[in-house]
């Protein structure tokens, strides 16, 4: 009997101490990781040097914006005046070209102005091959010269050369296309020549540049009576 007794006692305790064990199971098992020193430690260490590495990036945005600002007002000050030259060159070069475009024979070297009165002379006396010696020379000379061109294209046209005539006269629009006496010329000679197609384009030429020009309704009545 007294044996039983003491065992009894012993199924007891293990009894309580199991059940007093489930009960505070929970609370062991809820225990978070985040508790523990080291690894409240760990979080905190970590978080501070998060915050460092942010304050160098700011500072390093901070720093690279200060010293990039001055080179940014370099480039645009200097794309500005670049693109100002490119403007002032454009205006000189546009007043040039209107200057040639109104250029007169005033305007020629003396020497030129005496080969060309010369060959004016020629042309007026029917001296066709001396006077043709003479513009070729000036052009030789000049390649883009007006007055010799012009000179030539009356030469051929005199000539009865209405093929030579049109060619030279055709170059003389390209180097002036907006000048009304060689857009007659052109349209004239693509009359003779038969060329309508030529003729039309001319015509209508003319009448952009030069819509009073009497010789407008001529050239249209001519053009209409000419064949397709």
């Amino acid at each position: 009997m007294f044996n039983v007794i003491p065992f009894f006692i012993i199924i007891t305790s293990f009894v309580v101490l199991f059940v007093l064990v489930l009960r505070h199971l929970p609370d062991i098992s809820s225990l978070r990781l985040e508790t523990l020193p080291e690894e409240r430690e760990r979080k905190q260490k970590e978080h501070i040097l998060n915050q460092r590495l942010a304050r160098k990036i700011n500072s390093f945005k901070e720093w690279a914006r200060k010293r990039s600002r001055p080179l940014l007002c370099f480039f645009r000050e200097q794309f500005f005046g670049l693109y100002k030259k490119i403007l002032h060159y454009e205006n000189i070069h546009k007043e040039k070209n209107v200057n040639a475009t109104h250029s007169e024979i005033n305007d020629i070297p003396d020497d030129i102005s005496s080969l060309l009165f010369r060959a004016e002379e020629f042309l007026e006396k029917d001296q066709y091959d001396e006077a043709e010696k003479i513009f070729i020379e000036v052009i030789k000379n000049d390649s883009k010269n007006i007055s010799a061109y012009s000179g030539l294209a009356l030469l051929y046209q005199k000539k009865g050369d209405y093929d030579l005539a049109f060619e030279t006269i055709q170059y003389l629009v390209k180097i002036q296309p907006s000048h009304p006496k060689f857009l007659d010329a052109l349209a004239e000679l693509s009359i003779i020549r038969g060329d309508k197609k030529s003729a039309q384009e001319a015509l209508l030429r003319l009448k952009e540049v030069n819509p009073d020009n009497a010789k407008i309704e001529v050239f249209q009545t001519r053009i209409e009576q000419m064949p397709t």
